[in-house]
């Protein structure tokens, strides 16, 4: 649900009713606000400390106290996951795969995503409890010629910015990682 409208229209409180309604049902229930702090989390939290349901809060929010996610994790331990897949979603979800019609962008999204392929297929071999600053470490660290180094640095620099985010990068059995 996207709830669009101007200033002081009433959207945080249709927005909480709306989820309030859908966690009461038992519905797993996702918000991603804009504003600071707000409001409708108290009524979500309400609706679902009301029905014995868990509320678990993740914000980038440094002053909030929060829960986070190591995705990598959940997705390194699944023997399931092929490389190739899980390297061209990390892709997506950094803003980095290019249009059929960019070739430039192809040859980039291209060398990015096998570099990131080689380095999750290792990770992948020898499973241990790793996160997205890790292959950040990897992939920074990993020798290569110039062209190739020059090939993959937007992939190097959206890493680096979400190595920074200590929500994504719990360790294992951290209290407040959301499994």
């Amino acid at each position: 649900i996207n709830l669009c409208g101007q200033s002081r229209c009433g959207k945080t409180t249709t927005g909480s009713t709306i989820m309030a309604q859908a966690v009461w049902h038992g519905c797993p229930t996702i918000v991603i606000g804009n504003k600071t702090f707000d409001p409708m989390l108290y009524a979500i939290r309400a609706a679902a400390e009301s029905v014995n349901r868990p509320f678990r809060l993740i914000t980038l929010d440094r002053k909030m106290p929060t829960s986070g996610v190591n995705y990598l994790k959940h997705v390194l331990r699944d023997p399931t996951q092929l490389p190739h897949l899980v390297a061209g979603h990390l892709l997506d979800g950094l803003n980095l795969s290019a249009p059929t019609e960019d070739r430039a962008g192809q040859f980039f999204a291209g060398a990015q995503l096998e570099q990131l392929t080689e380095t999750l297929a290792d990770l992948m071999k020898g499973y241990r409890d790793q996160s997205l600053r890790d292959v950040a470490q990897l992939i920074t660290n990993k020798r290569l010629n110039r062209d190739d180094n020059y090939a993959i640095a937007a992939l190097k620099n959206a890493l680096s910015q979400v190595a920074r985010i200590p929500q994504l990068n719990l360790a294992s059995g951290d209290p407040s990682d959301v499994d």
